[in-house]
């Protein structure tokens, strides 16, 4: 069975947002491609980046 996008989706990175004062996980941020690439650091840094920031805005979510 599998998933429904098995075969579509071949790269598939993410980082977790998480809430800064509990730690509590708030999801992800993904970057998927449908060609089997390597992220580069500098690029997977900015996806740790950004969900660091997102708790800001999740806050009154």
């Amino acid at each position: 069975m599998g998933h429904a996008l098995r075969g579509i989706v071949i790269s598939y990175h993410r980082v977790p947002v998480l809430d800064a004062a509990s730690g509590r996980l708030w999801g992800t941020v993904s970057h998927f491609d449908m060609r089997s690439l390597r992220l580069p650091d500098n690029e997977f840094e900015l996806l740790r980046h950004a969900a660091a920031s997102m708790h800001r805005h999740l806050a009154d979510a």
